[in-house]
């Protein structure tokens, strides 16, 4: 498993206090399992506030898809 998480979002419990140890909210987790991978992504927050800088893409990164990434690999177009 490989778990993203902030720190600046509190939960009191997160998995049915199976991820009690984790220090904030899960912003993504992804899990592997019996040959099935899953990730799960926090797309909106509700019924908290937190500033929109925090899901600001930093300087010299870009987001793109799957497609576009693969074609900048040279691998499609």
């Amino acid at each position: 498993m490989t778990l993203w998480y902030t720190e600046d979002i509190k939960v009191t419990s997160f998995g049915g206090g199976q991820y009690d140890k984790v220090k904030g909210f899960p912003m993504e987790y992804q899990v592997s399992q019996q040959g099935i991978n899953m990730t799960f992504t926090a797309t909106d927050i509700q019924n908290t506030k937190v500033d929109d800088t925090v899901f600001a893409i930093p300087a010299g990164y870009d987001q793109m898809t799957l497609k576009e990434f693969m074609a900048s690999m040279g691998q499609g177009k």
